[in-house]
């Protein structure tokens, strides 16, 4: 291989790279074994090394730093107790003799060159290890399938004769070696009490050999089983827990916890070291001193399913809020209110109860919803205000009308109020909105009152957001009355005291160049500090030769360069991407009118400060795009006559596509398959009817990935919007990455890190509560590659408050799978995993993932989400050490530490335009940007790099052309791929390349 062509080629766990290399591999005229071929691994030892004592020497550097994991411990435990009481191995690496000296078991030894002790009884207790194909340190290793078919007879019988006289269990072995095939075969030919267990790796589908294996064990007699397992250490786990009692199942769990407890320690805080002054953030946090204590009483009619809503109800109207909180009723409200609503006798106790800052740190707890409730009904009294009782107030004036997605509207001016704790202290959340009703005063649709909100708060960018809170801070907390109470004027112990001034950020910078003054009225506010980190640059190949090439910017970095596995192209092992169509026969001609623009320049008509002109595809990917003739690779298909029944239209279009996508794949073999989705078949689309849920796109998506077929859905909206350019753009990179190329990679992380994205969904097929949960883990290389995706079931799995999580054994068992990707990649762990979730990690995750991980010296567990209502407004200096809203938003890589363990970080927010000008460009221009919370639940990283990781993968999102997606590649992938990934007939299915789901 070309030395510049290995880059390209080293992630070696991608379908895609593999196919490649075979393919290439099959060109060779027979010179090498086809893939699956018997011979495969032994005739590429061969090849690799022709001199027997350097295929030796090379197994033997391989193996030689390798330690015994988890699953080789226990199995010395099993031998102790005399569940095993021997191991055959076809490995070179010596793991179970290394466990086994070390555990203090005797080793009774038998390989190539003392197969004459395998007639010899074994000591008493001695654990008896035979090395099928040698030892390294004594013998000629057999590697060769001359090598192989030579299988030392004395050992072959013996291996024979213990089959057919005890139970054996096979894992960790794929059957291609003929001559132990023939040992096993000829064991259990003859009669004996041996049970055959045979245990693969996940659902991945057993050789043929296996198969007849079994097959003929059972055929003389013999028990013989095939099991899915999810790897050594976890079979070697459940073995222990069903086989081992006392202290000894004790020791078993502790070493496969060992270190994992002591390892998950509070991780230290975040830290902004700078000290110069940069600027100046304004957040919607206002200080607030709350309430101490709320009442607390029995009503049984209040708790269980439904309370909420039911409480809600009951108190609607009156001067009492109250939230059910386990079995009891917590309330806010005079004593005498609470018991005349829930009509209690006089000998039934109200209690007042203390609340700590505990309470208050659960965001979407009891008593943060209670005090929002109370605080918000308290505002709307004491400032004529209307109220939802929830969370909203807005004017009692009559809304301005509007016309809205063909509706007449009426909008009010309108605030959301939400409790929050950071760093130990409280705040109200103040965050300006709308409330859109109809001519009666009704609130209207969701729909409606959302396209509303787009048209009108989509304009209230930095400078007009600040006026907003500006007015309703005025209209809440003026100078005179800061103090609410609940119920209000009626001298209740439940106050609430809010401060006028809002929390500031402070920007800190390295250097003294830039810095600017804040005045002492000003300084009193800030309490928390931040910084702005650069913006990750990405490489590209050179146009001409030469080193590769950096550049913050993906549209300007292809137009000045190539893309970043060019190479492919141009050694002709990559040169062209073949398209097939699917297509309704009365859309054939505009369709294919509208692929051929992709091979045209178009100008950009919109986003300036970010598009450069699509100067067609091949220029810009530097690879021919090959799209079919209408009459050559194309599928048309059959159509649900207009009024179709719901089911019956979805049913007929799935079988069409999916026709037409094995027509294609048989046919022409396409890199890519197009699909056309007009306007007409939107009834059919999706539905949730009778407890079925039925989305195309999904279905199609799922139905392609086990088949290995990149798609591309395209529909018809798309073909008639303004702004072709930007979707020109969009298109083209979909294609090209859906070819299996690489445009960019990420620049300057570290080279032996490896990011993890988890994700959940919901298995709509299983029964409401049984197994229901599926976990993804989406693996992303040092340079910010997607490489693949594990999708599996979780045995235990459960929910708090609506949101999916992992119980320990189904974290470790997860944590095993990422560490497995790993290994089959690099032949080695990483030295630091990164895991990124939109749910916090608890405890009993923590402890699973780092026991499934072990071997692996740096973890950081960091929960990424969008606060709804937490936003800050970019100040800009006047003079003074005054400050005014800025008429642009928060920068991008902005960074505020909000606590010690939590952080706000502006993936979302003003960058530099793609040409050097004075206006940053702020990518949709939507109201000001909302910061992700990344929260870390553990390890030491600090936070400059873990917020540089985050915002280069933001930019690793191959389904879109922006400069970066709202949410790390990790986040959005990982989310989207278990939500289809629940729709594949198997829950836990080879690697696949995760561009197959985008």
């Amino acid at each position: 291989m070309a030395p510049e062509l290995a880059p390209h080629y080293r992630e070696l766990s991608l379908p895609s790279v593999r196919q490649t290399v075979q393919r290439w591999l099959d060109a060779q005229e027979g010179k090498y074994p086809a893939e699956g071929a018997p011979d495969e691994y032994s005739r590429y030892a061969e090849l690799a090394h022709r001199i027997t004592g350097d295929r030796a020497a090379y197994f033997r550097n391989l193996v030689a730093e390798i330690e015994p994991g988890p699953g080789y411990r226990v199995l010395c435990l099993l031998a102790r107790a005399g569940v095993f009481r021997s191991v055959w191995t076809t490995n070179f690496d010596g793991l179970t003799r290394k466990a086994a000296v070390r555990a203090g078991l005797d080793v009774y030894e038998v390989s190539e060159d003392s197969a004459a002790r395998i007639h010899r009884p074994a000591p008493p207790n001695a654990l008896l290890h035979v090395a099928l194909h040698g030892d390294y340190r004594y013998d000629a290793l057999r590697n060769t399938d001359q090598e192989l078919r030579e299988q030392n007879a004395a050992l072959s019988g013996a291996l024979g004769t213990a089959a057919a006289s005890q139970p054996m269990i096979v894992v960790g072995y794929s059957g291609r070696d003929r001559s132990v095939m023939r040992a096993l075969a000829a064991g259990y030919r003859e009669t004996g009490p041996g049970r055959l267990f045979w245990c693969g790796f996940r659902d991945e589908e057993p050789l043929p050999e296996v198969g007849k294996l079994i097959t003929w064990a059972r055929e003389h007699g013999h028990e013989a089983y095939y099991i899915q397992t999810m790897g050594f250490d976890d079979l070697l786990s459940r073995i222990a827990a069903a086989c081992l009692s006392g202290d000894a199942a004790a020791e078993a769990r502790a070493v496969v916890a060992a270190g994992a407890a002591a390892r998950d320690v509070d991780p230290p805080p975040f830290r902004i070291e700078f000290q110069h002054a940069a600027g100046l953030l304004k957040t919607n946090a206002f200080p607030v001193t709350c309430p101490t204590e709320v009442l607390q009483f029995a009503a049984p009619a209040f708790t269980g399913e439904g309370a909420w809503g039911m409480l809600r109800a009951h108190t609607a109207g009156t001067n009492v809020v109250a939230v059910p909180q386990g079995k009891k009723v917590l309330a806010v409200g005079l004593v005498d209110d609470v018991r005349r609503l829930f009509e209690l006798l006089e000998e039934e106790v109200i209690e007042r109860v203390p609340i700590d800052g505990r309470d208050l740190s659960r965001e979407d707890g009891a008593v943060v919803s209670l005090l929002t409730a109370a605080l918000v009904r308290a505002v709307a009294a004491a400032r004529d205000l209307d109220t939802d009782g929830e969370d909203l107030l807005w004017t009692r004036e009559r809304g301005v009308r509007h016309q809205i997605a063909r509706t007449t509207c009426f909008v009010q001016q309108a605030a959301l109020l939400k409790l929050r704790r950071q760093a130990r202290k409280d705040y109200v959340l103040l965050k300006p909105t709308i409330r859109v009703t109809d001519a009666r005063g009704a609130p209207v649709s969701q729909d409606v009152s959302k396209e509303a909100k787009r048209q009108i708060l989509g304009k209230q960018w930095n400078q007009q957001f600040n006026d907003a809170l500006v007015r309703w801070k005025d209209r809440i907390f003026p100078d005179e009355g800061r103090t609410f109470e609940f119920p209000h004027g009626q001298a209740s112990t439940f106050q609430f005291h809010i401060r006028k001034a809002p929390a500031l950020a402070k920007i800190l910078s390295a250097s003294p160049r830039g810095a600017v003054q804040t005045a002492p009225g000003l300084d009193r506010h800030v309490r928390h500090f931040g910084t702005i980190f650069d913006e990750p640059a990405l490489i590209f190949a050179p146009r001409r030769g030469g080193a590769e090439v950096r550049d913050p910017h993906p549209i300007r970095g292809l137009v000045q360069n190539r893309p970043y596995d060019y190479v492919l192209t141009a050694k002709g092992l990559a040169a062209e991407i073949r398209l097939g169509v699917v297509c309704p026969r009365t859309d054939v001609a505009a369709f294919g009118a509208y692929l051929a623009r992709l091979h045209q320049t178009i100008q950009p008509d919109s986003k300036q400060e970010y598009l450069l002109p699509y100067p067609g595809f091949e220029k810009v990917f530097g690879a021919a795009l090959d799209i079919p003739d209408p009459k050559g690779a194309w599928y048309t298909v059959k159509e649900p006559v207009q009024g179709t029944d719901i089911r019956e239209g979805a049913l007929q279009l799935r079988r069409q596509l999916q026709q037409a996508i094995d027509a294609l794949v048989g046919a022409c073999a396409p890199t890519a398959v197009v699909i056309y989705i007009p306007s007409r078949w939107r009834p059919w689309e999706k539905y949730d009817l009778d407890g079925e849920v039925f989305d195309l796109h999904d279905f199609i998506k799922a139905y392609c990935v086990l088949k290995g077929v990149a798609t591309q859905f395209i529909r018809e909206e798309t073909t008639t919007k303004r702004y072709q350019c930007e979707i020109a753009w969009w298109l083209g990179l979909s294609l090209y990455v859906k070819a299996m190329r690489t445009p960019w990679i990420l620049d300057d992380l570290d080279k032996d890190t490896a990011f993890v994205g988890l994700g959940f969904s919901l298995d709509p097929r299983s029964e409401r509560g049984k197994h229901v949960l599926l976990g993804c883990s989406h693996i992303y290389s040092s340079d910010g590659i997607g490489l693949a995706f594990r999708l599996s079931k979780l045995d235990e799995g459960f929910q708090r408050r609506g949101n999916p999580f992992m119980s320990k054994p189904d974290a470790r068992r997860m944590g095993e799978q990422v560490r497995q990707l790993f290994w089959e990649t690099h032949q080695r762990v990483p030295s630091r995993v990164v895991l990124h979730k939109k749910t916090p990690f608890r405890r009993e995750e923590r402890e699973g993932l780092l026991e499934g991980m072990h071997g692996v010296e740096h973890v950081d567990m960091l929960e990424i989400n969008v606060d709804p209502m937490l936003r800050c407004v970019a100040l800009r200096p006047t003079g003074g050490g005054q400050f005014r809203g800025d008429a642009y938003p928060v920068r991008r890589g902005a960074a505020v530490v909000i606590e010690w363990n939590r952080a706000l970080l502006w993936v979302h927010g003003a960058a530099d335009p793609v040409t050097p000008g004075p206006k940053p460009y702020y990518q949709g221009k939507s109201r000001i940007p909302a910061p992700l919370v990344v929260r870390r639940y553990h390890g030491s990283t600090g936070l400059d790099v873990l917020a540089g990781e985050i915002l280069g993968l933001s930019k690793m999102n191959w389904n879109t052309f922006d400069m970066y997606a709202k949410l790390p590649a990790t986040i959005e992938s990982s989310n989207r791929i278990a939500k289809i990934g629940g729709l594949l007939e198997r829950t836990n299915p080879s690697s696949f390349d995760y561009r197959l789901f985008i």
